[in-house]
């Protein structure tokens, strides 16, 4: 199992509480979001499956998304 991460997209400022991160991630499609200790900032997260070509996690959440998207419409 892989998870991917990517930064919210909605939620502004630092993070200071798991809860406000996961729900700004949860409106998002995403699973789950943890505030980082040290840097103030969060991760939201979700399962994802890698394509062969390519082990990087921006490029495959692209992927995952784009096919939500399309999926959709």
């Amino acid at each position: 199992m892989n998870i991917c991460k990517s930064p919210s997209q909605t939620f502004k400022g630092l993070c200071f509480t798991d809860s406000s991160c996961t729900k700004a991630c949860l409106t998002e499609e995403f699973t789950d979001g943890h505030c980082s200790k040290l840097l103030r900032k969060f991760p939201c997260t979700k399962i994802c499956i890698f394509d062969k070509k390519s082990n990087e996690v921006k490029t495959t959440l692209g992927y995952v998304k784009l096919f939500d998207t399309i999926n959709k419409l």
